[in-house]
Order: structure tokens, then C-alpha cells, then sequence
């Protein structure tokens, strides 16, 4: 499995219950990434199941649009730039951040470090780079890869299309994470025992989650070229909800199951960075994993989130599995607030 972060590349639009994307002032990696991106070397067409709901229809003969499940066919080509490594790693955790934005990234890694999670297992995607830049080694083992995209919490996913096979990116499953977040001492733990089906996908609630969740490689394979385009502040939410904003999609659609787990607790109100901007501070209790976001400024926009929530929970839904990775270490919220208790 790959622990993949994502990072923003400005304040997160989040949903009332905790989604959102940290801004940071300095980058992390310091050096230049220079190498060239490869020329793909194998074309073809992309297949997988899917549900037919809202919006998905797009991608459907109209005398099939009535069906709940369907066989896919796109035209995109595969993203395969690199021959598939072989034998892939087992997981990688997958860091989404941003080329001018990650001083939450330092936070991150501090708190990696102070843990012993295994730094070499990390692959962290930049955004918003001048140029794509193939992976390479940086500080303390870690993969990085630049690349142009500038879609906030989005962006390793396209990096993931492109960079799959590439030996220093692919695995069997990827943990996908943000950068604006800070781990517990369980999460190396869960880390090391979690496991997914090539196509299964685990997410921490049904929806706004901030599109932190972990899935196998088959899920990756089904991206094809759709997170290559920008995506706003209002795509992103339309995905978070369960949609599409233009040809990328919330990250159940590529898969063939969703796994739901318990959902994450809000905690309040922390200066997590030192900013003298307080960040809404909540915890994805079954993997001890912190995440810190802001909330967009207008109140209609607060509003109309959390009438999406309530909407969202109103739905049919997978059932709900406990968390049961690393069950004998004991889930303790340790974050600290300041002057005001954070933790239940």
C-alpha cells in the first residue's frame, strides 16, 4: 500500500462538518525536480463496472442508462507511462500537496517522524507545478512528484494516473491522505495491517470526507485521464457529495465496492500552524489521523453544505463497519488546543 498526500494550493472549501484544504507558506522539498515526463507507451481503452446513477449516465449507451450496473467502456487511453513495475509494492502512503503551499507538510513529516512511519513508503504528489516532473528521491527517502495540475485535494490523484507503474509509485493499495493533516500513534499500525481488494475502495463516512480514503490499484487503473483537468473550489464539493465536475468524479465511481467505515469526529478549533488563523481540527478515530481545514467565509456557503450532508444522510448508504486494524492499540485522542480542550 502507498500513503499518498495530496496538498492545496489555498484555503480548503470544506463542508460544515469538517472537509478543507490548509494553506501553507513554504514547500517541504527544496530541490528541483527535473525529470522529464515519459512518453506513454501503451494505448487502449478502459474498462470497469460501475453504477449508473445522476451523472454517470454520460458514460452509458442511452439503452442502458436504466440498468444499475453496466459494463464501461471509454475511450481514454490507459495511464501507463512507465512499463508496470514488477512485483509493485505492497502500500504506499500517498501525500496530495502543493508546490507553493506546504508548510503543512513539515507539520506532517514531524509528526511521520515522531511516530516511525516508514518515510520511504510515502510518495507526495506537488501541485500547481511549472512542469510534470517523473518521481523522484528526496529528504529522508521520500518520493516526490511534481506535476501541473492545480485541482487542491485532487491533484495526486492525476499524478497517480500518470505515475502508477512507475517503480517508485506503484503498489497494491494506496492510502490517500492530505498534507494538512498529522498522524497518531496508531496510524503507522493500521498502516502496516489495512488491506483492500484491487478494486474496493474504504471511505471514512459515504461522503465529505475530504476525499481521504484507501483503495487498490485496479481503482487507479480506472482514472484514465479524467483528473488531468482543473477542478474549482465548487467541483470540488459537487465530488465530495458523490458527483462529477467535469470528467473527474468522486473516487467510488472508479471502484467495484465501497467499504464505509465510522465517520470522523469534529473537535474544534486549533492554530495548528501558528498563523493566528484558527483551522476546524477533526479526527478519523479507526486510523488515528488528524485533519485540519478552513472554512469557506460565506455563511450561505456553510449553509448550503450542510444541507448537502443532511441530504447525503438521508440516502441509502453501505452499511457501517467498525474499524478493526491494529485493535489492540487503543485509539486516544492526544491533540492539543491551546487554552480550550480539543478531545472528548
Amino acid at each position: 500500500m502507498v500513503l499518498l498526500i495530496a496538498a492545496a494550493l489555498a484555503t480548503e472549501v470544506a463542508s460544515a462538518d469538517g472537509a478543507g484544504l490548509m494553506r501553507a507558506d513554504r514547500a517541504y522539498w527544496k530541490g528541483s525536480l527535473s525529470m522529464a515526463d515519459a512518453t506513454p507507451n501503451e494505448g487502449g481503452f478502459t474498462t470497469g463496472d460501475i453504477n449508473s446513477q445522476g451523472h454517470l449516465a454520460r458514460h452509458m449507451p442511452k439503452s442502458t442508462q436504466g440498468d444499475l450496473t453496466r459494463r464501461m467502456v471509454t475511450s481514454r487511453p490507459k495511464a501507463m507511462l512507465h512499463p508496470a513495475c514488477d512485483p509493485p509494492a505492497e502500500r504506499k502512503l500517498v501525500i496530495n500537496s502543493h508546490v507553493k503551499y506546504v508548510k503543512a507538510l513539515d507539520h506532517l513529516v514531524a509528526s511521520l517522524k515522531e511516530h516511525k512511519f516508514p518515510l520511504t513508503k510515502t510518495v507526495v504528489f506537488r501541485g500547481g507545478a511549472v512542469t510534470n516532473s517523473g518521481p523522484r528521491i528526496g529528504p529522508d527517502g521520500m518520493t516526490f512528484v511534481d506535476v501541473t495540475v492545480d485541482s487542491f485535494d485532487l491533484n495526486a490523484f492525476a499524478g497517480l494516473s500518470r505515475y502508477n507503474n512507475h517503480s517508485l509509485v506503484c503498489a497494491d493499495m494506496y492510502f490517500y491522505i492530505h498534507d494538512s493533516t498529522q498522524i497518531g500513534p496508531c496510524f503507522p499500525k493500521v498502516f502496516d495491517v489495512i488491506k483492500v481488494a484491487p478494486t474496493e475502495v474504504i471511505t471514512p463516512g459515504k461522503g465529505y470526507f475530504s476525499n481521504q480514503c484507501v483503495f487498490g490499484r485496479s481503482v487507479v487503473d480506472k482514472f484514465g485521464e479524467d483528473f488531468d483537468g482543473h477542478v474549482d473550489k465548487g467541483g470540488q464539493i459537487q465530488i465530495e457529495a458523490g458527483g462529477c465536475s467535469g470528467t473527474a468524479c468522486f473516487i467510488t465511481h472508479y471502484a467495484g465496492k465501497q467499504t464505509v467505515i465510522q465517520e470522523r469526529v469534529g473537535l474544534g478549533d486549533v492554530d495548528i500552524y501558528h498563523t493566528s488563523e484558527p483551522r476546524i481540527a477533526t479526527w478519523y478515530q479507526a486510523w488515528d489521523l488528524y485533519k485540519f481545514f478552513l472554512y469557506q467565509g460565506s455563511s450561505k456557503f456553510r449553509t448550503d453544505l450542510t444541507l448537502a450532508k443532511l441530504d447525503q444522510k438521508g440516502t441509502d448508504s453501505p452499511d457501517l463497519n467498525p474499524y478493526e486494524w491494529a485493535p489492540s492499540c487503543p485509539r486516544k485522542c492526544t491533540l492539543e488546543g491551546g487554552n480550550s480542550p480539543l478531545c472528548p
